[in-house]
């Protein structure tokens, strides 16, 4: 009989037992002071960021900037995501938080972007690039300039041809007179009629023609203005008018001379099309001087001067003076007419007028 309650028993505590387990262990995990708050995962949230025109000269800079920029703000995860402009542009689209285009990306921006406060550190003129209608819809952030290079062949000096001597023994242990070439090249040392020589020039983009015929002597611009250079790097003994990444990479066969003023062909902006503490955040390390020197140092040129680093490639470009940069979007032809008019019936600055058509 003993037994048997004994069986009973163990029974009925382990019945008790297998009931109140699960509101132990529940107490237990929820007893305070249990886990550091420091310990536990920060809440994941994702920042969407389109990249429009997926420019060569800083792909690699941007992948880099947005894995520093979830280091540095802790539960926020960059979805980068690259599109086109016709994309971009379509009607319905749903838009990221935050835009990084260039020039001619973005067809309306009054209907696909956010109006931005003036940075502070931003030269004026590049700053009105992101303008539209006098209202700030993209911030510059770098530009890729164009730089021309000139052969370094152009330059050497033939040396005379001597006659042979027949006292002299066959094989010569004479050292070799080098080439003479100068050690650099300014803008008045440019041979100009090499220049107009078929094939001898080309240029990376179409704004390459322009920028030699704003420094070319005034008789030779209409016989310059006639040719029709190759839209392609240059090679071997060409001269050309490129990017300044491209240009170094032929700093050993080429002279590479900055043209004032700089030219940015490829200027990469930043917009929001969501207003939210975390695109803000973005937008604000974007503007970082560490983030202007690492542009820097990408051989772009940062719109922040005052972060150029001294006596490198970039800083001879902004030296030049302030930088010629088109204006970031597109105005139809209908709509410049139509604010000219209404400025006029204004009776507006008609220096403000042309502000606004940047």
């Amino acid at each position: 009989m003993n037994r048997r309650w004994s069986v009973l028993s163990a029974l009925l505590a382990t019945a008790l037992l297998l009931v109140s387990m699960p509101g132990l262990v529940q107490k237990h995990l929820s007893s305070p002071g249990r886990t550091d708050e420091r310990l536990r995962p920060a809440a994941s949230r994702t920042l969407v960021v389109w990249v429009s025109s997926w420019l060569e000269e800083d792909r690699q800079l941007i992948s880099s900037l947005c894995a520093d920029f979830e280091k540095q703000r802790p539960g926020v995860r960059l979805y980068l995501r690259r599109v086109d402009a016709a994309e971009l542009n379509a009607p319905g689209a749903v838009l990221p938080d935050v835009l990084l285009h260039t020039t001619g990306d973005v067809l309306s921006p009054g209907d696909t972007l956010l109006p931005l406060p003036d940075p502070e550190g931003v030269e004026e003129g590049l700053l009105a690039s992101g303008k539209n209608r006098g209202t700030l819809y993209g911030i510059p952030l770098w530009y890729s300039p164009l730089v021309l290079t000139l052969p370094k062949v152009w330059f050497q000096e033939e040396t005379p041809a001597q006659a042979d001597d027949p006292g002299k023994a066959y094989f010569s242990l004479a050292t070799p007179v080098p080439e003479k070439q100068p050690a650099a090249v300014t803008l008045a040392d440019v041979p100009w009629p090499r220049m107009l020589e078929s094939g001898s020039a080309v240029c990376e983009s179409g704004l390459g023609l322009p920028v030699l015929l704003l420094h070319c002597p005034s008789s030779l611009r209409a016989e310059l203005a006639a040719l029709t250079p190759a839209l392609r790097r240059p090679e071997g003994d060409e001269a050309g008018i490129c990017s300044l990444s491209a240009s170094l990479a032929r700093e050993k066969e080429a002279f590479l001379l900055p043209l004032p003023p700089p030219i940015g062909q490829k200027v990469r902006y930043v917009s929001l099309c969501r207003s939210g503490e975390d695109a803000e955040a973005l937008l604000a390390f974007l503007l970082s001087g560490a983030v202007q020197g690492a542009a820097a140092e990408n051989h772009l040129v940062p719109t922040m001067a005052a972060f150029v680093p001294e006596g490198s490639w970039v800083a001879s470009i902004a030296a030049g003076g302030a930088a010629f940069v088109p204006n970031a979007f597109q105005m139809e032809a209908s709509a410049m007419e139509q604010l000219c008019i209404q400025d006029f019936r204004r009776r507006e600055d008609p220096v403000a007028t042309l502000l606004k058509l940047r």
